[in-house]
Parts: structure tokens; sequence; C-alpha cells
């Protein structure tokens, strides 16, 4: 099988990652951390202590931001939106956004939240700076939220133009980096970042079940709790700790995950060329095929940041097409409407989704090759059988 479905989530990790949750478990020596004060539980407050650490460097978050550790993105954006948006704020978006920031904006309208969705440009496949620009009620607008880049075309936004309009404006800017994280380069002071959602088990190549809420401190008293319950700390409080990052974090946290995920960060810091080889990987198979007839690709591929790329085989249904890739090639790609429903309306595929072919630094240049033969079979095949 030849797996290009990364960003569902990868399935080839380093062997550091597996190491590391199996002696998490096998060594016998990671307690409960912050719940006692024997060797093991502090042994596991040292160990999350400092893949917390390594996590702030990597996303250079400054000392004035904080981890909060989630089973994956969805959770926290769940946290972060539901916890700092009230009844009468405006939030700006995009029609780019996966399901785990649309589907808590739309709970959210429906308790009084004020929202804007913010379309796309069908060449580029993303919203221009001035519209976010234009979309901003003063004395209302609290936060722009979007990701950066699609998890359907890989289109990127400008995150530092972004993060300096939130400045200028007094804004909160938030950001889903669940295709992003460990294939481009995010700076979060730099760019204005208020809080950066991320995913552990994508191309970070952190276990599933792992992820979080990289967060400015100054917000821990604006976010109310998605969930309370156990810290090990404030035991007597009848509320959560007013501090990050017990605030956020209720109950046992998945340590053997957690150390898993960072095992994935220091193998890629001790390999900063895997997120270029990923995206170098997406652009060989897009120049390929981008002018074969009968395949029809969504967004701007030239563009493109994230390690993924999305297209059509004529007028078949992208779940056929996957199916058949898969049976005929033997290539693991998806198919269908992405968990992203709104850019499926902007293009018109509601109905015939979109084929996804998502890479990896471990996709080798014969996984390329191979790739980019079966599209074109396929897509001659499928040109073939409309004629008739």
């Amino acid at each position: 099988m030849i797996y290009l479905d990364n960003a569902a989530t990868t399935l080839i990790k380093p062997k550091e990652v597996a190491e590391a949750v199996f002696e998490a478990i096998a060594g016998q020596t990671i307690g409960n951390p912050t719940r006692a004060g024997h060797a093991a539980s502090l042994k596991g407050l040292h160990a999350v202590t400092a893949v917390r650490e390594l996590i702030k460097d990597y996303f250079s978050a400054g000392e004035d931001r904080e981890v909060i550790f989630t089973k994956n993105a969805t959770e926290a954006a769940n946290i972060l939106l539901k916890g700092f948006l009230r009844p009468g704020d405006h939030i700006i978006t995009t029609a780019m956004e996966h399901n785990a920031i649309l589907r808590p904006l739309y709970h959210l309208q429906q308790e009084g939240v004020e929202l804007t969705i913010l379309p796309l440009d069908f060449r580029t496949g993303r919203t221009s700076v001035e519209q976010f620009q234009t979309a901003i009620r003063p004395g209302q607008t609290r936060a722009i939220v979007t990701s950066h880049a699609s998890n359907v075309t890989g289109c990127r936004n400008n995150l530092q133009a972004l993060g300096e309009i939130c400045a200028a404006h007094d804004l909160q800017f938030f950001v889903d980096a669940a295709q992003t994280a460990g294939i481009e380069a995010i700076d979060m002071a730099r760019m204005k970042i208020a809080a950066l959602i991320f995913t552990g088990h994508k191309s970070l190549y952190g276990p599933q079940g792992s992820g979080g809420l990289i967060l400015r401190e100054a917000l821990a008293g604006q976010i109310n709790p998605l969930l309370e319950g156990g810290t090990g700390v404030f035991s007597q409080a009848k509320s959560m700790p007013p501090f990050l990052p017990e605030h956020l974090e209720a109950g046992t946290l998945s340590t053997p995950n957690i150390l898993g995920l960072g095992a994935g960060v220091r193998y890629l810091n001790a390999h900063p060329e895997a997120g270029e080889k990923a995206k170098q990987a997406t652009n060989q198979f897009y120049q390929a095929l981008k002018k074969e007839p009968g395949l029809t690709f969504y967004g701007n591929g030239e563009e493109a940041a994230a390690s993924l790329i999305s297209f059509n085989i004529g007028k078949m249904d992208s779940n056929i097409a996957a199916e058949r890739l898969m049976t005929e090639f033997g290539i693991a790609c998806r198919g269908g409407l992405h968990c992203a429903p709104l850019l499926h309306q902007h293009y018109q595929t509601e109905q015939q989704g979109m084929v996804r072919f998502s890479f990896s630094s471990f996709t080798t240049p014969e996984e390329i090759k191979q790739a980019v033969y079966a599209v074109r079979v396929l897509a001659q095949k499928a040109m073939k059988e409309e004629a008739e």
C-alpha cells in the first residue's frame, strides 16, 4: 500500500515516537503528574513539563504563553472558542474552515455570538487580508479565527499580516494549525498569535490522541473552562485554578501520548528538512499532473503551504475514485467532503466531493511516481468512459 492520507493522520512515524510511548508504560516509572509527591508522580510531572517547553520553543511562543494539552485540535478549538466568546461578541472566520472551527461557532451563534464568515477567492482559495480588515466592527469584534492552511486545498493564509491587523485593532488572533504544524514554520510571537490550536497525530508525528492549545497567559482569566474536575492542586477550591495550564486541564493527562508527541517534535528539530520534503513531494505530484486532461485541481497548487492537494477525475464521484485508486493501484487516499462543507460549496463540489492526496517526509520518490501514474491512468479511463 502507498499511503497518501497523511492529512488525516501520519501512518509512518519516527521509531522514537513508538519507543517513547512504550517506555512511558513499560518502564513503570511514570506516574500521574501533579497528583502526588512520590518519585513516579514527580517524574511524570518533569517529563510532561519538558514537552510543554519543547512545544513552546518549537512554535516560538515566548514566555507569556502556556501549553494546554488536549486529545486533538477539535477539543482545543472547543475549549478556546466556547470558553472565550460571550453573547454579543463578534468573531470573524472564513469559508475555508474545518468543522472543528465551524461547528463550535455555529453553536455559539445560537447563543448570541455574532459570526462573520468571509468568502474565498476562487483562484487563490483563500480570503484576502483586505476582507478581514473590512469585516472588523469597532468595539464589538473580539477575535479573528482561521486556519493557517486549508485541510482540503492546502491554500494558506498570511498569518503575519492578519496578526498585525489584530494587534492594530486590539483583537485576539486565533489560528488552527492542524495541517501546518510540522510542515510550515510558525512563530507565534512574531505573528502576534494569541492562541494556536494544534494536533499531534499529523505532521508533528505524534500519536493519535495528542494535541493542544498554546495560549497567551493573559487570556486565562477570560476563558471559562470547558471541563471542570481534578487538577491535583488547589483541591479545596470550588472552581478550577485561575492559572494555566491547570485552569483548562481537568483530569488525568494522557501522559504516554504527550511523551510520544514530544518525541515527534524532537525528531522534527533534528530533521528540520522534514516539512519541506513533504511540500516538495506535493509539488512534484502537482507539477506532473496539473495539465493532465480530465483532472480538475482546486485552489492554487503553486502556492499551497500544506503537504496536500485535492482534485477530481472528470465527473467521477470522489469516493468512487478513492476506492478505485485503492483497489486498482494500492493507493490509500481520501474522497468526500473532508469536514469542510463551506469550501465545497465555494467550489460547487458538495455532491462530488474531492480526492485528497496528502504526503509526508517519509513519502518516497517511487511512491510519488506511482501515484502520478495511477491518477493519469484513471483519468484517461474516466475520459474514455464518459465519452462512450
